[in-house]
């Protein structure tokens, strides 16, 4: 319309996202072998990535577990050792807690602990994020798997609700309504309307 000289009323720009041809047909959306074999290599080699990262973070993942479970195990002594009054465990009574009150003790493997804790959230994320990746990598394989055994229904694309023709006015668009939706088998009761009705460049 613009190559055309016909006067601009912004519209168009917010529009112009939602349409699609209506001469589109399914060959159109096909992707052909050495373009698909291509997106299909690449999706395979980040599938591998992603699974070499996710057994990765597993493993650090079932450290931190590990290392939570020690400091929960550690403070439930300190608080015993403060209750009863009696010395703490010799797996604490070490060369790094050595110069340490009881008290001190219980605070660092609480701090410990709570870093922890944001470390397994932390992994347990990225991990939920990789599972999704994967998730969309399998469904773009699977789909065009499937989308290569099914049948064409037909040709024409067939809107969902209706369609939207937008332009100058005197262009033909009611014409190409009304025969459209004769090719459909739909009835078209909407009334034509021209651009001077709605005083409005554009319709």
């Amino acid at each position: 319309m613009r190559e055309g000289g016909f006067s601009d009323d912004g519209l168009f720009d917010q529009m112009k996202m939602f349409f699609l041809p209506l001469t589109m047909v399914n060959k159109d959306l096909d992707i052909d072998r050495p373009r698909w074999r291509i997106i299909s290599q690449r999706n395979q080699q980040e599938k591998h990535r992603l699974l070499a990262e996710k057994e990765r973070l597993l493993e650090e993942l079932n450290e931190k577990e590990n290392l939570y479970y020690e400091k929960d195990d550690n403070i439930e002594k300190l608080r015993r050792e403060i209750n009863s009054k009696k010395k703490v465990s010799t797996k604490l009574d070490d060369d790094e807690y050595g110069n340490y009150t009881t008290l001190d003790l219980l605070n660092i493997n609480r701090r410990a602990k709570e870093q922890l804790g944001l470390d397994r959230n932390r992994l347990h994320t990225q991990l939920q994020h990789i599972e999704d990746l994967l998730d969309n990598i399998n469904r773009i394989l699977n789909s065009h798997d499937d989308s290569s055994n099914k049948k064409n229904e037909g040709n024409l694309i067939k809107p969902n609700r209706g369609f939207i023709m937008y332009g100058p006015p005197g262009t033909g668009k009611s014409d190409i309504m009304s025969k459209l939706s004769t090719r459909m088998g739909v009835n078209m009761v909407a009334p034509p309307l021209a651009a001077g009705e709605l005083n409005r460049s554009l319709v």
